[in-house]
């Protein structure tokens, strides 16, 4: 799929890959899902173990905020698994086991991320840090479909990142920190 794009994702031509024959896959993998899940799996494992690492460290909750919002910005723009994300949620829409897994993620990523969150600003209530992980996570989204693709190379883009760290911040911090705008 990340070779040829979503339209040739059949499971002939993961077979043909593999160098198996499709019945052979079919036992393992019924589904072009099936096989998508299997792919995201590690993939979204690796992730969330990265998560509680940042979490679990010696660094300080602020710091570990910062870890989190460049992975976050550096994920948007990783052109290599953008397409593989957008098909997993893709699927996500229509397959229960996919819409399983992308719930189970974003469920730990926004309990862990609030959690956080009130380590870092104690003011913020259980609610309001759960809703600001939401909008963060939801920012990070987004931006994959801007800094993700071309959109990244117009002009109107210069500073965006900048931009995002800066409301990302605020929105955690209740104020600006430490960023310098142009």
């Amino acid at each position: 799929m990340l070779e040829n794009g979503p339209m040739d994702f059949s499971l002939r031509a993961v077979a043909l890959k593999a160098g198996i024959s499709v019945s052979n896959l079919q036992y393992y993998f019924p589904t072009r899902p099936a096989v998508l899940r299997a792919v995201m799996a590690p993939v979204i494992d690796a992730y969330l173990d990265a998560l509680k690492q940042a979490l679990q460290s010696n660094t300080s909750p602020r710091a570990t905020i910062e870890a989190i919002l460049d992975l976050g910005l550096q994920d948007a723009k990783d052109s290599k698994n953008i397409p593989l994300w957008w098909h997993f949620f893709s699927f996500a829409s229509t397959d229960p086991e996919c819409g399983q897994m992308r719930d189970d993620w974003y469920d730990t990523l926004t309990s862990e991320l609030a959690k956080l969150i009130r380590v870092v600003n104690p003011e913020r209530g259980a609610t309001e840090s759960a809703h600001i992980a939401v909008l963060l996570i939801s920012m990070v989204d987004g931006i994959t479909l801007h800094l993700g693709t071309a959109r990244s190379k117009r002009s109107y883009m210069r500073g965006f990142e900048a931009m995002f760290l800066e409301t990302a911040r605020n929105l955690v911090w209740g104020k600006t920190v430490g960023v310098e705008t142009a």
